[in-house]
Formats: C-alpha cells, structure tokens, sequence
C-alpha cells in the first residue's frame, strides 16, 4: 500500500536512509472539516490541537476482488480493515504461500492445510475508526443536545449533521478492537487463533511475540503478526494533543530515550512466520530470515516505560 509522500517500501525506505520528513498537514479529507477550526498555538486549550503533522497515506485504492467474501461487502468496511487485507495478501504473496495455500483454492473454497493451521495476531489502538465515528456520531449528537439546547435556552436549536454519518455505514465496522484481525480470518479463512492486540504502544512487538509462542507450541503452522495504525485522524490528533505527546520540534528522535514525543502517521505492518526449520526446508534457495525473540515486559500501570532502543542498532 502506498507509504507517507512515498508509493511503496522501496521509495519509502529511501526516505528514511536520506533522512527525509515524509509527513505533512492533516486536510479536509483527514478530519472530515476545515483542520484549521481545531488548530491553536498553545497546549493549553483542551478543544484544540497544536500540531496537525502526521503521516497520512492518500490515494490507497483498495481492490476487494480475490477474497473470500462478496466485495461489495469488503467495499463497506473501514479503510483500517481494507489496508490490513491488503497487506496481508501482498505479505502471503511475497513469502511464496499465497499461490499454494490461498490463490485460487480460497476463490473454489478447495480446502488447505496449511490455511487450516494458519493464525492472525494484529496489534491494534483500539480507538476509534474513520467508519465507527459515522455509526457511532449521531448516538453521541443525540446525546449531548438535550443539554446544548438547554444552555443556549433554545429548545429549536439542532445541531448540524456530522461529515459522514447520512450515508449508511456497515455495522461491522462498530467492532474497533477486533475489525482488522477478524476481517482477515475471515477473508483468509484463517482457521488458528485471531486475536487483536490491544496493547496502546508497541503493539507489533507482542503480536510477534505472541505468534512465536503458536508456532513452538505446533498449534499452528504458519502466523501472521503485526499490528495497525489508521484510526480517525481527528480523534487521535485531539487525544495526543491532550496528552501533550506530540513533539514541538522539527527534529526528534523517535525512538530514542531522549524522544521528546510521537507524530500520529497511518500505517499497516505484516509479517508472515513460520518456524524456522519448516522455512528452510521448504524454501531452500528462497531467502528466509531469522527471528531472534526474547520476552518483552508485560506492560502495566506499575510499569511506565515501554520497550525502547537505547541506542543506534539495539534491539528490542
């Protein structure tokens, strides 16, 4: 899928080697409005953000055709469920087991043992979605009037309707945590464990994790890991903005300990598993790499700091 300001990894990569900014200003197709209502100068203000940079991915034009489901239905579904069954697929695809597993045994329902025994573990925000916002928008304007018309003392006063929310929108896409990893288990016919990871920051890493323990255990023969980042761009400008995490400066080290925050950027990440030796021994001139893990630390409140490289070249 096309990458920030870049239309694949490749161009992408290249970014980042020559140290390029591939981010930009949220527009009118981010937020659904004129960015420039919720844009202010200070931090102070909780009703306004004081940087619209991200990484935005624009022009991703999503081909429902070759699943396992009707693609008007795919067609439906929020752009974060789309970008993960593409990446999945293209995933599948250049690790050489799309053609035999998927392809076109998954378009004549032909079983497979390996889809059999095939797992999905996708990390996700779980905040809101560009398409849960358009269910869930009018149930929150429903909510708040009674009260606004009672401050302004106008019992006639309406509120505008929400970009979005007056065309229909697929109640599947009500599911945020769980949309992007149960889209592709069913799309895919994954029939191991499907399991959406939660966790608010370094995601990816305990999908991995998790998926290693699925193939050492042999409940599953093959795993797709990673994790998603592409929720309403509004809401998470607004909740970074509150929690004052977005970097002020042009130059930051992201993911480094003096790291003076994180710019909001879109973005799907797949990788497809499998243990090594079954690797090796199916793909023998096909170049396979090896994943080294050890046990990342559970995260929770009595834990503040995340996993984080210390330094050029560490590793998690």
């Amino acid at each position: 899928m096309p990458f920030p300001r870049r239309e694949n990894p490749e161009q992408f990569w290249q970014n980042l080697v020559h140290g390029k900014d591939s981010t930009s200003d949220a527009t009118i197709e981010e937020f659904g409005v004129d960015p420039k209502i919720f844009r202010g100068e200070g931090k102070e203000n909780p009703d306004q953000t004081y940087s619209l940079k991200g990484g935005f991915i624009r022009d991703f034009r999503f081909d429902a055709s070759g699943y396992a489901i009707a693609p008007k239905t795919l067609a439906g579904l929020d752009p974060i469920a789309q970008a993960s069954l593409y990446v999945a697929r293209q995933a599948l695809q250049n690790s050489g087991y799309w053609e035999t597993a998927w392809g076109e045994s998954l378009q004549t329902n032909t079983p497979s043992a390996l889809r059999d025994k095939c797992g999905v573990i996708l990390g996700n925000l779980s905040l809101p979605l560009h398409h849960s916002n358009r269910l869930f928008g009018p149930m929150y304007q429903a909510g708040i009037a009674p009260a606004v018309q009672e401050l302004l003392q106008d019992p006639e006063f309406r509120l505008a309707p929400l970009p979005g929310t007056q065309q229909p929108v697929d109640l599947l896409n009500a599911r945020m945590s769980s949309l992007p990893s149960q889209s592709l288990r069913r799309r895919c016919r994954c029939r191991i464990c499907t399991l959406p990871s939660t966790q608010p920051c370094s995601s990816s890493l305990y999908a991995v994790e998790l998926a290693r323990h699925y193939l050492l255990s042999g409940e599953a023969d093959l795993m797709l890991a990673g994790a998603a980042s592409y929720s309403d761009s509004l809401f998470v400008r607004m909740l970074f903005s509150g929690l004052q995490a977005i970097p002020t400066m042009a130059s930051v080290a992201r993911l480094m300990s003096d790291s003076r925050g994180l710019t909001p950027a879109d973005g799907v990440g797949m990788l497809v598993l499998k243990r090594y030796s079954d690797a090796v021994a199916r793909w023998r001139y096909h170049p396979c790499h090896r994943l080294r893990c050890r046990p990342l630390q559970r995260r929770t409140w009595q834990t503040p700091a995340q996993p984080q490289p210390k330094g050029p070249g560490d590793r998690l």
